[in-house]
């Protein structure tokens, strides 16, 4: 699975290096690529600004997952789009927020590291970050993915 992410990684990268915002894999791609057994990975998640969003919504329309709408939409909102490459999608959140209690919150990445793969440079949130994320989503997957990474943490 984790070749499968860096081979997206490696077609993707020369076009989010031109974005004007930092950007940030989330969910379990970042998982994966911090060293956690994931068994399987449908999408890849990024994290950026709005406009951003909008850079590769233009430079991607042709992949664009026309009529495609992601779960608990209740909970979510962001200028969002889903982009078809092959075995995995990608997903570009810009400017997310979550509805917690009733209230808009800006989904935000406080605590970052760079990995180095195969001479590509990613930003992903620290394993804590990670978690704290996860936890910021509520839902029960996303309650999983937390503990998981509890249980690896606690085994380093």
């Amino acid at each position: 699975m984790k070749k499968k992410v860096i081979e997206l990684l490696a077609l993707i990268y020369p076009d989010l290096q031109q974005l004007e915002n930092d950007y940030f894999i989330i969910g379990s791609c970042a998982m994966l690529l911090s060293g956690l057994t994931i068994p399987i990975v449908t999408d890849l998640d990024l994290l950026m600004s709005s406009a951003d969003a909008d850079t590769l919504k233009n430079k991607w329309s042709h992949r664009i997952r026309k009529g495609f709408t992601p779960e608990n939409q209740h909970l979510f909102r962001s200028n969002f789009a889903r982009f078809n490459f092959g075995d995995l999608d990608v997903e570009v959140m810009g400017d997310l927020e979550i509805n917690k209690n009733s209230l808009r919150q800006r989904v935000s990445v406080e605590r970052v590291m760079e990995i180095s793969i195969e001479g590509l440079k990613i930003k992903i949130p620290t394993l804590g970050e990670q978690k704290r994320i996860f936890m910021l989503f509520g839902r029960e997957k996303d309650i999983i993915k937390a503990d998981q990474i509890e249980v690896y943490l606690s085994g380093k």
